[in-house]
């Protein structure tokens, strides 16, 4: 039974890569047929064509130089506008990071410490660690309500 699914599985890989390789090899072959016949000049015409195309190349350089004059003129109105727009606006003071511990209780208020921990992303003795300093700082207040210590905003 296994011998004959590893057969199956060999087969089918086989047959995904040759449709892979099938498909890249005809969408190379359409592109590579579009560049030959791009690339493809006529033999008797080409003495022809090269005198008109040296004849015509002639007034678009002439039509290049004059071009850039006006060019230039657009060119620093634009650069002006584009630096007028580029200006950066003042900078806003920066606030001191928020702790999460009370931006948590800001929100929602008195929690429980096991609630706390569960909603925050931190780890357990990180918050926990958190929790201890605010309470030694006196920024919040710590309260047990049967089995459950919660906390608050002082």
């Amino acid at each position: 039974m296994i011998e004959s699914l590893f057969a199956l599985s060999i087969g089918f890989l086989g047959y995904v890569v040759y449709a892979l390789v099938g498909e890249q090899v005809a969408g190379n072959a359409g592109t590579t047929a579009k560049r030959t016949t791009q690339s493809a000049k006529p033999l008797t015409a080409g003495a022809k064509t090269e005198t008109a195309t040296a004849s015509k190349a002639k007034p678009k350089a002439a039509a290049k130089k004059k071009a850039p004059a006006k060019a230039t003129a657009t060119a620093k109105s634009t650069a002006t506008k584009a630096t007028a727009a580029k200006k950066k606006p003042t900078a806003k003071p920066v606030s001191p990071p928020v702790n999460p511990v009370i931006a948590y209780l800001e929100k929602n208020g008195q929690t429980s410490i096991a609630k706390l921990t569960r909603e925050l992303p931190d780890d357990k003795q990180a918050i926990q660690d958190n929790i201890d300093r605010l309470l030694q700082d006196g920024k919040i207040t710590q309260k047990t309500v049967g089995r459950a210590k919660t906390i608050a905003l002082s």
